[in-house]
């Protein structure tokens, strides 16, 4: 009876193997639905292609990458690729096929692969003269495009007016100007990559009136102190949002021109609990730095 068993589990394990077989040679394999001849982007791009599968049959199936750059959600099929400036130039192929979970695999293909280094362009260099006050610091936030520090991308200051000083944060172009009260202040900026420097000119009109020709505590400058001023005192303070000089925000009047949560209170007592008016502006705090 055992002999019998174990040639009919033979014979049963037989026959499946034989349908998996047949099933395996005339099954209809899904293949890659939306296909592109090339991809091509920037290096300071990151490459993305969200690929679809078809399958003739109605089998769920997945994305298996046989080779070249970046990776593949096997499952979504969205292929990510984020490239070097060593990638820029070179030829790369990627190549993929979809296949079912019974690993019955659809024919490979081939995308080229294209990465390409676009000269930087500044956006936004200013055309007039930006308004500012002696000494207090002035933020002008330079942008472009095709520039970023993947292809060496590097912002830096190459000329200035001397009485005044510059500052520039090399991979944001974020620059910071104290400029001084001299006809023609100015600052040239540079942006530069593996290939190309582009420059900007940035010019100042500057004010050099005392306590930056306002009233302490009239950050809007409209004569009048009340609750709109308030807000920019917070906003600059805690959101690190907007610019005003420090002569005008020391609002409790010390000599150590500093500016913090006392002058805070200072400021909301006298707005809504009737307290002493913001001080005199001190005019030594006219250099101050926040």
């Amino acid at each position: 009876m055992s002999h019998s068993s174990n040639g009919f589990k033979t014979v049963l394990l037989g026959c499946v193997l034989l349908i998996a077989a047949v099933s395996s040679a005339t099954a209809v394999p899904p293949y890659i639905g939306n296909l592109p001849v090339m991809i091509t982007g920037d290096v300071c791009d990151a490459f993305y292609f969200d690929f679809d599968y078809l399958d003739p049959e109605g089998d769920t199936a997945f994305f298996v990458m046989d080779s070249g750059p970046g990776e593949i959600d096997r499952v979504t099929g969205i292929w990510t690729y984020s490239p070097t400036l060593d990638d820029v130039g070179i030829s790369q192929t990627l190549v993929l096929h979809a296949e079912t979970e019974f690993f019955i695999a659809g024919p490979s293909v081939e995308i080229e692969i294209v990465v390409t280094n676009d000269p930087p362009v500044i956006t936004n260099c200013p055309l007039d003269n930006i308004s500012t006050f002696q000494g207090y610091p002035r933020y002008i936030q330079l942008q472009a495009s095709g520039a970023c520090p993947a292809d060496g991308s590097v912002w830096r200051i190459v000329a200035n007016d001397a009485p005044s000083t510059y500052s520039i944060d090399s991979l944001t172009g974020l620059l910071t100007a104290r400029a001084q009260p001299y006809f023609g202040a100015f600052v040239v900026v540079e942006l530069s990559d593996a290939d190309l420097a582009l420059e900007c000119h940035v010019t100042f009109d500057v004010a050099s009136t005392s306590c930056a020709g306002g009233q302490t505590g009239d950050f809007n400058r409209d004569s009048i102190v009340d609750l709109s001023d308030l807000i920019i005192l917070v906003n600059f303070m805690f959101n690190q949002s907007g610019d005003i000089p420090i002569v005008l925000a020391n609002i409790n009047g010390d000599q150590e021109c500093t500016v913090d949560l006392t002058d805070l209170i200072h400021f909301v007592n006298y707005l809504f609990l009737g307290g002493p008016p913001p001080a005199d502006c001190i005019l030594e705090c006219e250099w101050a730095e926040w």
